[in-house]
């Protein structure tokens, strides 16, 4: 027994080493990153669409173009974050960088609130390791990408929001959703990106299935797409006809750091042979949890279909 004790802290130790090496080279990156974006402030790609926005100072006209969407989709926060700055005597565009760090921190601090749900009994040198692999895939290589264009604040909004309902619903004992995740979550989702349906669709899933007062949530999203449909545009956006490029799917999972998108189907291939091996063995509450802790990867799966 002490033999395995002793292997076992070994082969974390080693874990925690070489995560903590990974981690160090990283997080010197995207610091040099925020440095880099609050001492020289500037758009990229798709942020140009921000230079046709009035400053804010101007008035309620220029507070109204905040809702206005951002190529098909409203940006609040983002919007909101690149303007904000001139109000208070910085350069626009400034805190765009240093808000996304912010919002990925609380979302690694709501990850950590997931998985202890998940294990409480877990050593500590388990909890340490599971955290630091955590941190790892939240500041993935090619997240630095993403932090500097200023446009994709709302990105990790939206991690953010899947990440505190996933905590809640491991948290909850009870079969009541908070109402803050019924009638906010929607709302915001919807106001940050189109992404926002995908999550709103992964959350709907553990909500229906285990929590009760169902209809308030259904009331919650029914809330979102009136409001979503009722705000003002800037001009009418041409329709476009729905369709799915394979070829575009496959070229879309290889785009970044070598293969990056085969995570989820490698992910998804694991959840089913686990779930399939393990069935005589797990609990009600055992299928609860992994249902919930599943949502993350099935809103990765519809944001993947969705970019296509």
């Amino acid at each position: 027994m002490r033999a395995g004790l002793r292997s076992a802290t070994w082969w974390w130790s080693l874990l925690i080493g070489l995560e903590s090496v990974l981690l160090i080279g990283l997080i010197g990156t995207l610091i040099q990153v925020l440095q880099l974006s609050w001492a020289w402030p500037h758009l990229v790609a798709d942020s140009e669409n921000y230079l046709d926005q009035l400053p804010l100072h101007v008035g309620p006209e220029a507070w109204q173009t905040v809702l206005y969407p951002l190529n098909e989709h409203r940006l609040v926060m983002s919007r909101l974050v690149e303007m904000l700055p001139p109000l208070v005597g910085g350069q626009q565009g400034q805190w765009g960088v240093a808000t996304s760090l912010l919002l990925l921190a609380m979302t690694f601090v709501a990850y950590v609130l997931c998985f202890r749900a998940l294990n409480p009994s877990a050593s500590w040198m388990a909890k340490v390791a599971l955290g630091l692999a955590g941190l790892l895939v939240l500041l993935n290589p090619w997240q630095a990408e993403n932090l500097i264009w200023t446009i994709n604040v709302h990105w990790f909004v939206q991690n953010l929001l899947l990440l505190i309902a996933v905590a809640c619903f491991l948290h909850s004992k009870a079969k009541v959703s908070p109402l803050w995740l019924d009638f906010a979550l929607p709302v915001i989702a919807l106001l940050n990106g189109g992404q926002g349906y995908a999550v709103i669709a992964a959350v709907a899933i553990p909500r229906l299935l285990f929590f009760s007062r169902r209809w308030f949530f259904a009331f919650g999203v029914s809330i979102a797409l009136v409001l979503n449909s009722v705000l003002p545009k800037l001009y009418d956006l041409p329709s476009s006809s729905y369709s799915f490029d394979v070829s575009f799917f496959v070229g879309l999972t290889q785009l970044w750091w070598p293969m990056a998108g085969l995570w989820l189907p490698c992910f998804v291939l694991f959840y089913g042979v686990y779930f399939w091996c393990c069935r005589q063995q797990l609990e009600r509450a055992d299928i609860r949890d992994l249902v919930i802790a599943a949502a993350p990867i099935v809103y990765g799966l519809l944001f993947a279909l969705m970019a296509t």
